[in-house]
């Protein structure tokens, strides 16, 4: 259940972090120390140096 909850509260954070852009997550790894994230975004740069 722990784990359940830590993976809930990285995507929540994770997609307020890029709250401007839309995020799709795609894969959720959890492992017993951590999870990982796997997702994609389009973002558009202006000419130049970003």
């Amino acid at each position: 259940m722990k784990i359940q909850q830590i993976a809930f509260l990285i995507a929540f954070a994770s997609g307020s972090v890029f709250a401007s852009n839309n995020v799709t997550l795609n894969k959720v790894t959890l492992f017993l120390q951590g999870a990982e994230l796997q997702g994609q975004s389009t973002v558009s740069l202006a000419k130049g140096e970003s």
